[in-house]
């Protein structure tokens, strides 16, 4: 597991891109001051991540880490 924050980020955003709900949620685990920007802006037109699931697996993993089901592009 990468030790620096942005290595870290860059490895859930990976697994978020792959449609990896496994190591997303092994990450948000092992890291969970990392929920509290789970409705960061992440995606096309500064889209939270709950905005781009492609899979039930993912849209499981995000809600048990708090996103927001109502959030939306900026």
């Amino acid at each position: 597991m990468p030790s620096h924050l942005s290595d870290i980020i860059a490895g859930l955003h990976r697994a978020f891109h792959d449609d990896d709900a496994a190591v997303v949620r092994e990450v948000l685990a092992a890291h969970p001051e990392l929920k509290a920007r789970i409705n960061d802006p992440v995606g096309p037109f500064d889209a939270p991540a709950i905005t781009c699931v492609r899979s039930r697996e993912m849209f499981d993993v995000l809600m048990e880490a708090g996103a927001d089901i109502n959030a939306r592009s900026r």
